[in-house]
């Protein structure tokens, strides 16, 4: 037994309270462990101690370097006292807080303990963020409704840094229909606030909306119109840094160690210089000061700016640029959740973000390990085999809670990206890509243009504006609408990733939900592969129908490279598990 690779601790990544059960996980090295029990006992109890109650856990997922085991329960009391029975062979091991032992302890206290009472750990999402198909609008890019003004350059102008293109909230509007045909829940918006750049990460005004935009009447017929059709609005809040035309940074520059703004930035020296740059910026330039978040007054500040917006328009959350950077007392998300208690917060974060992750600050983040998985295998030329795109991907499943997972954004490419359509070289290639982002766990974010198979280099080319003479007829909208079709079941909304094959190259995995199953199969093989009538029944798996290519279960089928197929049980009724 390699008792090294055996690992569980008290923390919400391996013990959590959610959706109205308790969720243990362990990890041992991959193919080692034959069986794995929870054993527990209530923390507080007087009288006589009974056996422990035994929990079988199950091997959940295996990244080919780790085995992944979960129990999924609900005690009569969630305050426990908890252990693990490890065995091998012959050969068992318990696992206690203490340390591992060839029998059981005596003390109590030696074991893992969850102290808390009922659902005061748990990391509430709102059930509409858990699963939700997204959709990122580069505002500058994506509709203009008005006039060609001075300023402004023709609509698709190759991109640049200077180019104005000027897309606009009446120009989202008049296209809300088109991006509810796509099937989408959520639309992200990036920044919308008086800037001097067409991306607008530079803010100058948090409280004004860039008149190139529109104003706050706009934003709120966007809100509402989305609202009226099922769907939901989040901001892009740049809280990390600002522009250098801040009233608070220019007071700086004007009053040098006498500005009361002084503390709300990092200055290494007075006077402040743009030209000398003595001061923290985003990235390396001086055009965006950074933001100094430990100070109060300048928390202060900006979570009034988030509950504005939540409160006047009626937006639904926000996009935190940069989060990672952010420090961690600057609680936004109770600013904004005072306003309203079903807004989502989602940082972005290009790592591991579990620190951020605890229910305090973010929902779920901009989910940059499963696409930065994708991107390197579905190149034109990978750079990752598939058992390390599963091993990647599985992993990317496990970083966090299950709610946090399914808020997490997946995506193929954002504003900050080059476009994996270009990078990819074949539709054939993207579209295989897609399949996995969207059926798998998390919430897909489609970047605009995406779902026509857009292309674009690196940033500033990734911003193109959308080409709407290329919408009508377009075989891969019509490829990603069944995807997303298929994302609103349940079984893909808010189902458990369970993986069941990579022979031959066909990725096979299940997404298990109690309302029904969903199988998929893609072949990445680079080559046919024929399939005989009894292949589903071998997998243990009953199929009531074949969602994406109208194969007919029961009966022999191919799939050409890079093809996938969606295999769906019958679907039962099912509710959301009461908090």
């Amino acid at each position: 037994m390699q008792l090294a690779a055996i690992y569980h601790r008290s923390g919400i990544d391996y013990r959590y309270f959610q959706d109205s059960a308790l969720h243990l996980k362990l990890q041992s090295a991959a193919g080692d462990l034959d069986k794995v029990t929870v054993l527990y006992d209530q923390k507080y109890y007087f009288g006589p101690r009974k056996p422990m109650v035994e929990i079988p856990m199950e091997k959940i997922l295996s990244d080919g370097i780790h085995d992944y085991y979960e129990a999924v329960f609900l005690p009569m009391d969630p305050r426990l006292y908890y252990l693990f029975r490890l065995e091998k062979g012959s050969e068992v091991k318990y696992l206690y807080a203490s340390g591992f032992y060839d029998e059981m302890r005596e003390n109590l206290d030696e074991c893992f303990i969850f102290a808390s009472i009922l659902g005061c750990e748990e990391h509430v999402v709102p059930d509409w963020a858990r699963g939700c198909v997204c959709y990122q609008i580069f505002v500058d890019r994506f509709h203009r409704v008005g006039e060609l003004t001075e300023g402004l350059s023709p609509w698709g102008t190759k991109p640049d840094r200077g180019v104005m293109c000027g897309g606009n909230l009446k120009g989202i509007l008049e296209k809300i229909d088109y991006i509810h045909d796509l099937g989408v829940d959520l639309i992200y918006l990036t920044p919308i606030f008086l800037s001097g750049s067409n991306h607008r990460y530079d803010t100058l005004d948090y409280f004004k909306i860039d008149p190139l935009v529109g104003d706050e009447e706009d934003l709120k017929a966007l809100c509402d119109a989305a609202h009226a059709r099922g769907m939901h609005l989040v901001l892009d809040g740049v809280f990390n840094h600002c522009s250098i035309r801040f009233f608070a940074f220019q007071d700086l520059l004007e009053k040098g160690e006498n500005s009361r703004y002084k503390d709300w930035f990092f200055p290494k020296s007075f006077p402040v210089d743009p030209q000398e740059k003595n001061f923290d910026s985003f990235s390396h330039g001086a055009g965006m000061p950074k933001l100094n978040m430990e100070n109060p007054e300048a928390r202060e500040y900006f979570c009034k700016v988030g509950a504005y917006w939540v409160e006047k328009c009626g937006t639904d959350g926000w996009r935190l640029d940069v989060a990672n950077e952010i420090d961690h007392g600057f609680l936004f998300r109770q600013a904004v959740l005072e306003k309203n208690p079903q807004a989502i917060i989602v940082g972005e974060s290009w790592t591991d973000s579990f620190q951020w992750m605890q229910g305090d600050m973010f929902d779920g983040v901009m989910h940059y390990p499963p696409t930065f998985a994708l991107r390197d295998f579905f190149q034109e030329k990978p750079n990752i085999n598939l058992e390390q795109l599963n091993g990647r991907l599985v992993r990317g499943t496990l970083l966090y809670s299950n709610a946090a997972t399914e808020a997490s954004w997946v995506m193929l490419d954002s504003h900050d990206t080059s476009r994996l359509r270009t990078l990819a070289g074949s539709i054939e290639a993207f579209r295989a890509a897609a399949f996995l982002q969207v059926l798998m766990p998390g919430s897909p974010l489609i970047y605009y243009g995406d779902e026509i198979g857009l292309e674009g280099g690196d940033d500033p080319d990734c911003r193109r504006c959308m080409p709407w003479d290329q919408v009508e007829g377009n075989k891969t909208r019509d490829y990603y609408k069944k995807l997303v079709a298929l994302k609103h079941l349940p079984a893909f909304q808010r189902g458990k990733l369970r993986v069941d094959s990579l022979d031959g190259g066909v990725y096979v995995f299940r997404m298990c939900h109690p309302a029904g199953d969903g199988l998929c199969m893609l072949n990445l093989s680079g080559e046919r592969k024929d399939f005989a009538a009894d292949t589903l029944r071998r997998m243990g798996f009953a199929a009531e129908q074949e969602r994406l290519l109208g194969l007919e279960p029961g009966k022999p089928f191919s799939l050409e490279p890079y093809q996938g197929a969606v295999f769906t049980e019958a679907q039962k009724p099912w509710q959301a598990p009461k908090r």
